[in-house]
């Protein structure tokens, strides 16, 4: 995000702007120069142990443990281990070694248990309920601290975030309480939660980890079809939190992308437009059918505008939000 950043001062640095104008462009600067992510996750394969078969049905899955916190590079890896262990899981069901395909399920729940602690999930909903809960009882130093607390967390989730509404809800959340206005920092700390939209997060997680504690119990009986079955459930559960982040991506790509091309910032925001479409590719791979033609919608918008952006039309900064929100639609209906 170094030249990006670069480029815009280039651009937008050769010449006076008015004091409202400068402060957009700041608060554009640094959410660019913020670096968050947009690319897929990735990451490196992890190996699975052989084990004998389990003798009894396998434990309840534990809760999360108190580990140590991950950035977004180090959960996108961790992410793709998950994956990759599933995969594996998933071919070695199409056999008859139940013992390896419950070895592989067991790595791949420590895998999960181990992302969700480093992601903070949990700890940041419970930071914006302690708050909201601070707020009402009129302790504004603890419901600042509060939610600096569940904003220092939100840097590991940058993949699965709208970068630019979150910092302005959090800029509006700070500022009533400044105010000591309780209903507005409601208000904005409510957007804020809208931004991650972390109790879907939580809910694909606890779905792939039952799906996984299933499928061990189905190895019990050795029964693979219906191990198998249950593989293929938490894949799923995992590629919708891959999708709700596709979308997050992709509304933040485009909403910077009009952003700078108010500021006559062209060549950085081609760079945004650009990985915002190819967001919304990403998404398109993994999108419910009811999503698609939506996607497809906002895709074509936003590659009209991309291809003339070293000309843009006046209407181009308008266009291009009115497809981040055609997705922003679609992420508000993940359930």
């Amino acid at each position: 995000m170094t030249t990006a950043c670069a480029t815009l001062a280039t651009d937008a640095g050769a010449r006076c702007c008015p004091p409202a104008r400068t402060a957009r462009v700041t608060i554009v600067v640094m959410l660019v120069a913020a670096g968050l992510p947009l690319a897929g996750a990735s990451g490196a394969a992890a190996e699975a142990p052989a084990a004998a078969p389990p003798a009894t049905t396998p434990p309840a899955a534990a809760p999360p443990a108190i580990g140590r916190r991950m950035t977004a590079a180090d959960l996108r890896d961790q992410f793709e281990k998950c994956l990759k262990t599933l995969r594996k899981a998933e071919d070695a069901a199409d056999g008859r070694d139940a013992g390896r395909v419950s070895t592989l399920l067991r790595r791949a729940d420590e895998l999960i248990v181990e992302f969700d602690a480093g992601a903070g999930i949990d700890e940041f909903v419970g930071a914006l309920a302690a708050s909201r809960a601070a707020a009402v009882a009129g302790d504004f130093e603890a419901a600042g601290a509060a939610l600096r607390h569940g904003r220092e967390v939100l840097r590991g989730l940058a993949d699965y975030t709208v970068a630019r509404p979150t910092e302005v809800a959090y800029r509006s959340a700070l500022a009533a309480l400044d105010d000591r206005n309780p209903h507005d920092f409601a208000a904005a700390v409510d957007r804020l939660d809208a931004t991650v939209q972390a109790p879907y997060l939580a809910d694909r997680i606890r779905d792939a980890r039952a799906a996984i504690a299933r499928g061990r119990a189905a190895m019990v009986r050795n029964d693979m079809k219906t191990g198998r079955k249950e593989v293929m459930a938490a894949r799923i559960a995992l590629g919708r939190m891959e999708y709700a982040a596709s979308l997050g991506q992709a509304r933040h790509g485009l909403l910077v992308a009009a952003e700078l091309l108010r500021d006559d910032s062209f060549l950085t925001a081609r760079e945004q437009a650009r990985q915002g479409i190819h967001a919304i590719r990403d998404a398109l791979g993994r999108a419910p059918e009811p999503d698609v033609e939506t996607l497809n919608a906002a895709e074509a918008t936003a590659n009209e505008v991309w291809r003339r952006l070293s000309k843009p039309e006046p209407g181009d900064p308008g266009r291009l939000e009115a497809a981040a929100d055609q997705i922003e639609t679609l992420r508000r209906r993940l359930h």
